[in-house]
């Protein structure tokens, strides 16, 4: 096989999100096989989450150049549950990256079932016009009738006005930011009916999306973000609509937002490749930085998902934590002096032993002094602190009282 990467990292985020999203019951081993791998020559086989695996599954293929097994899983697994709307279309710019979308689609029976009944009786017509036309005719009718009752069923929801669930928003100062709880796939569904991809994007609704916290950058503007079930980053003011603001992240992972100045917004989320990215607005929320998937990404090493908390304990600083996989707290930071985030490079050890992904709550009751707290397994909440100017270390963990 050749050595040549045929896949980029958006590319890669998104088979992720798919392979996520497809909820297949078919064992690890079987999918290897389906495309045609050997699954006792993958060491990532065992002992990691399903993203990850997917993810050096990937990057697997990817690196040794198996074209013909990246078009299987594109083809073979994927297309035939994401057959229209946006998944489609990701889909389809995969595979001609891959040039394999015929290749694989030509003979596969799913497509082959994908025959419509009058495409058959026409056919079937024209081998032998005169016995089959009454059939044509009644399978005519009968669609006619089927249409009618659909419009006469769609008049009826589309006239109706239920009212809908208000969810819970929790408001938030400019200077505390509140991890959401832990996302888990099992209490995420995907929809029926995927999006036509000449029309636009239906507005997401906070009941099958994961909520989070809502932030005020000025008093008179409160704005909630979530990342729905197609990967992309939504807002919406109080009164407003949704709207898509870029991005491509595990759906449901918790956005945490920040206003370190009126009408400033930053906000952080963990992509599928690990790393931390995060997008801004300097108008309250009008125009963002990251609207066409342009989020810019600040290093580390976190489960995909896992939530962020971040803190501007002064107007031109702001502060991130992270649990990691070996346990430990972690933190970047950014000035404005600067204009760099610190973990790009290295993102720095607090200590600390939690579950990775663990929420971490993080306050600044004065500009020179930051608290964090962890809630343990053991069920004890841990905090640590850091005093500016003091030692510039922090302290270590104790338990709360």
């Amino acid at each position: 096989m050749s050595q040549q990467n045929f896949l980029d990292e958006s590319d890669i985020d998104t088979l992720i999100n798919l392979l996520l999203l497809s909820q297949q019951s078919r064992t690890r081993e079987a999918l290897c096989l389906s495309i045609g791998i050997n699954p006792k020559q993958l060491s990532f086989l065992r002992h990691t989450s399903d993203s990850d695996f997917f993810l050096l599954l990937i990057r697997y293929l990817n690196d040794i150049g198996d074209k013909e097994a990246l078009c299987k899983l594109c083809c073979k697994e994927l297309e035939p549950i994401f057959n229209k709307g946006t998944y489609s279309l990701f889909l389809n710019g995969i595979a001609v990256k891959l040039n394999c979308n015929q290749q694989f689609r030509k003979n596969h029976p799913n497509n082959k079932q994908r025959n419509s009944p009058l495409s058959s009786s026409v056919s079937s017509v024209t081998a032998n016009p005169f016995n089959q036309l009454a059939k044509l005719v009644t399978g005519g009718i009968i669609f006619l009738i089927i249409g009618l009752g659909g419009f006469k069923l769609y008049s009826t929801l589309t006239t109706s006005k239920p009212s809908p669930e208000k969810p819970t928003v929790i408001t938030l100062s400019p200077n505390i930011t509140l991890p959401s709880p832990k996302f888990s796939l099992e209490n995420s569904t995907v929809s029926s009916s995927n999006p036509s991809p000449t029309q636009p994007s239906p507005k997401p609704s906070p009941e099958n999306s994961i909520s989070t916290p809502s932030i005020s950058s000025t008093p008179e503007i409160s704005d909630r973000f979530i990342v729905r079930q197609d990967g992309r980053v939504y807002t919406k003011e109080v009164s407003g609509n949704w709207r898509q603001i870029g991005g491509f992240f595990p759906p449901g992972s918790p956005v945490s937002a920040v206003a370190r100045k009126p009408g400033i917004i930053d906000l952080f989320v963990v992509g599928n490749n690990k790393k931390v990215y995060t997008s801004y607005s300097i108008d309250g929320g009008s125009n963002w930085s990251g609207i066409n998937d342009d989020w810019q990404q600040i290093g580390g090493e976190f489960p995909p998902g896992a939530p962020v908390s971040a803190v501007a304990r002064k107007p031109e600083i702001i502060d991130l934590f992270v649990v990691g996989y070996d346990g430990r707290v972690y933190t970047s930071w950014w000035t404005e002096k600067v204009n760099k985030w610190s973990g790009i490079d290295h993102w720095l050890p607090i200590a600390g032993e939690f579950p990775p992904g663990t929420p971490v709550s993080a306050v600044a009751r004065n500009p020179g002094r930051l608290d964090l707290f962890v809630n343990d397994e053991d069920g004890r909440v841990y905090t640590s602190y850091f005093v500016e100017g003091v030692s510039q270390q922090w302290s270590n963990w104790q338990v709360v009282p």
